[in-house]
């Protein structure tokens, strides 16, 4: 177990190394044996902060995106979703200018075109830097991939890079297949030659100057592109959080309603009342709540073999057919 342990973590040492300096440089300078090693555990731990802030801004400090993470869990609603580091980077931006905001947020290479901040942060001690631009599901599991290191990854890259080319992303999923000396180089060209792109197409850059595109080919992420991705990621972030909270609330009418509760209905009206206030571009029509209801009855009474399908598309059910009994 121990030699599987070294394998699989090979390459983490040096955040298990990070992690103990400071914590015990922390816990010497509040009960060291003498003044003077409390005096130096303190320089200690102050220039280590101090020099990480200045690298990866306050982002990349120990704790302080936990923390914000902590905070959007008890600063926000259900129909007003609310992000305490987006909402920090916004204030930042409008108090500062958006070029100081992101010096501020993470660090003095965003200066320059190459971004070091997700290589050197302190809080990416555990779970380290990753692919820009992901959400959701893919984000979590592309943060316990990078966790774990990169031997674990290689077949997950492998698996990921064929299933890119099956969908037709030659490119792309020979870059995801390649190891990181291999992949950089090859990102640098396909940003080259088409911009950046995210999968579905859409162009999130249109160019990538030279100077970043000889720091990706070395393994340093452009700092423009960074930069995009993460405002990207937060505009998706925000109204998937919306769309999903209008769609609950509507499942939650269509449901009370087909099974007549009548106090069930009263409480959805109130709550899709409340998000209508809160988000009046977005508003949940009395129309849409009976389409849904009309719609889901539908779905049920129509169902075969337990799969609905419209009318023009019934051929499918064919398929199935060795799992029906005579």
């Amino acid at each position: 177990m121990v030699n599987v342990a070294r394998v699989l973590l090979l390459f983490k040492q040096y955040g298990q190394n990070m992690v103990y300096t400071l914590a015990r440089s922390a816990q010497q300078s509040l009960k060291g044996a003498s003044q003077q090693e409390r005096v130096e555990a303190r320089k200690t731990l102050g220039g280590l902060l101090v020099m990480h802030g200045l690298a990866a801004g306050a982002l990349g400090l120990p704790m302080v995106t936990t923390l914000l993470a902590a905070a959007s869990m008890l600063g926000g609603d259900d129909d007003e979703p609310w992000d305490a580091q987006i909402a920090l980077q916004n204030v930042l931006a409008d108090t500062f200018g958006q070029k100081p905001a992101e010096v501020m947020a993470h660090g003095l290479s965003r200066l320059t075109p190459w971004d070091i901040s997700g290589r050197v942060g302190l809080d990416r001690l555990i779970f380290p830097d990753i692919q820009e631009g992901l959400e959701g599901q893919r984000l979590g599991e592309s943060a316990m991939a990078a966790a774990l290191g990169p031997v674990a990854g290689i077949g997950i890259n492998a698996l990921k890079g064929l299933q890119d080319m099956s969908e037709g992303r030659y490119l792309r999923g020979l870059e995801g297949m390649m190891p990181t000396a291999l992949r950089a180089p090859l990102k640098a060209w396909r940003y080259r030659e088409e911009g950046v792109r995210d999968k579905s197409g859409i162009v999130v850059q249109d160019e990538v100057d030279a100077a970043e595109l000889l720091g990706q080919a070395a393994g340093f992420s452009p700092s423009s592109v960074r930069n995009s991705f993460e405002g990207k990621s937060a505009i998706i972030q925000h109204d998937r959080a919306l769309q999903a909270r209008r769609s609950t609330l509507v499942e939650q009418f269509a449901m009370a309603a087909m099974a007549g509760d009548e106090e069930g209905k009263a409480d959805a009206r109130a709550d899709v009342a409340q998000f209508n206030e809160k988000n009046p571009g977005r508003r949940i029509l009395p129309l849409q709540l009976a389409q849904s209801v009309r719609m889901r009855t539908k779905r049920i009474e129509q169902a075969q073999e337990g799969v609905y399908l419209p009318a023009k598309r019934r051929d499918a059910l064919e398929a199935g057919r060795f799992a029906v009994g005579g």
